[in-house]
């Protein structure tokens, strides 16, 4: 795992037992310190870009392009045209910005959430394949292709398939609603709320 802020400090794995911290110091060098805070050695790994790629499974230090990054910067820039650069860019570089932990193994994920306080965000990418839940995905493949169909066969549906999904299901309903004034305009019958008085800004934030 990772611990995003001021510095990058690395939480690896020093021998089969033993673990350790590693700080980037420059020129592709990184510091290796056990727990204890005993000074280990310094291994010319590459730069932390190239290093976080290699830790996500990405890429390897010697073996690095920009090819993920860009991928990520243009989901993200397109869900998120109005956002910072700066910020986008941080995202697509680290998945997260400012102050948190990505993790990138399952034992150490398990393990901080039995023994951290989680008072920071805590990212574990490709969670629901490391932890060996298929299901999740497989749910999540079934949002996905229903969020498509309901755009009629349009691809370019947001990460965030159950969004649209409500979304979708909130327009429909104002369309009926829409209907059933007209039919009633006359009548004087309330209708109700569509979907419990929700509006588009509160879902977009749900």
């Amino acid at each position: 795992a990772v611990e995003l802020g001021q510095h990058e400090l690395y939480h690896i794995a020093t021998g089969a037992d033993e673990r350790g911290t590693m700080v980037y110091t420059g020129s592709g060098t990184w510091d290796v310190r056990t727990v204890q805070g005993a000074a280990g050695a310094s291994l010319v790994l590459g730069a932390p870009d190239e290093v976080f790629l290699c830790a996500m499974g990405d890429s390897t230090p010697t073996d690095c392009s920009n090819a993920h990054t860009s991928a990520d910067a243009t989901r993200i820039g397109g869900a998120a045209p109005h956002w910072p650069a700066e910020l986008r860019a941080r995202l697509a570089k680290r998945r997260a910005s400012g102050c948190a932990t990505v993790v990138f193994d399952a034992g150490w994920f398990l393990e901080a959430l039995r023994t951290s306080p989680v008072d920071r965000p805590l990212l574990f990418p490709s969670a629901a394949s490391k932890l060996g839940l298929g299901a999740l995905q497989v749910v999540a493949d079934v949002v996905q292709r229903t969020a498509i169909s309901l755009r009629a066969g349009r691809c370019d549906v947001s990460e965030n398939a159950f969004a649209e999904v409500l979304m979708r299901a909130y327009r429909t309903e104002r369309a009926v609603l829409s209907l059933l004034q007209k039919r009633r305009k006359h009548r004087g019958t309330p209708t109700r709320k569509p979907l419990g008085g929700l509006s588009p800004a509160k879902l977009s934030h749900r």
